[in-house]
């Protein structure tokens, strides 16, 4: 899995879901603020999201109430992160997380091209600060497992010889793979 800084991931997604009219949140998410729908807990994904979705055990059927995750569920997500994955990996350094499953996994090749890249997002120092505050309230645990993730990831890639290099030249020829190929 790869994950995301928590206050970056609750903007992205809120901005993607208000410009996607295929999204099934969209007629909700295109009437309201980021902060009202954080302050009036209506998107469970907002509320520590990641911790939800790596602990495995609050799908749709009685999730933890919005505001309500627990220390508890942090834990479960990282013993499930630890035994279950391949790699924990972060979208802010992609292309070393792909290095990265591309060792593990023995994949000749992986190139990729962005897609999906929101044109009409906001910058986290656009946002009011009063939002940025309230989305950090409400994923507190989110915060604590992408630092957590963090660290092992940095431990990861020490352990990796020749990691930079590989990495170093991943990205030019996925920068003329993506020129001709996608």
């Amino acid at each position: 899995t790869v994950l995301r800084d928590p206050i970056d991931r609750v903007v992205s997604h809120f901005f993607h879901t208000q410009t996607d009219p295929l999204d099934p949140d969209y007629s909700f998410m295109s009437t309201k603020t980021l902060y009202n729908i954080l302050k009036d807990g209506d998107m469970l994904t907002f509320d520590n999201g990641m911790v939800r979705h790596a602990a495995g055990i609050d799908g749709f059927e009685n999730p933890t109430p919005y505001g309500q995750c627990t220390r508890e569920l942090l834990e479960q997500a990282k013993e499930n992160l630890e035994k279950h994955y391949v790699l924990v990996g972060l979208q802010e350094r992609f292309d070393e997380s792909l290095i990265l499953l591309k060792r593990r996994l023995g994949w000749k090749e992986c190139y990729y091209a962005r897609f999906n890249v929101s044109k009409t997002r906001k910058k986290l120092d656009e946002m009011p600060q009063e939002t940025l505050d309230l989305i950090r309230e409400y994923n507190q645990l989110d915060i604590e497992l992408y630092e957590w993730a963090a660290k092992k990831f940095e431990q990861d890639i020490d352990a990796e010889p020749g990691f930079e290099e590989e990495v170093a030249n991943f990205k030019l020829d996925n920068k003329n793979h993506d020129a001709w190929t996608f």
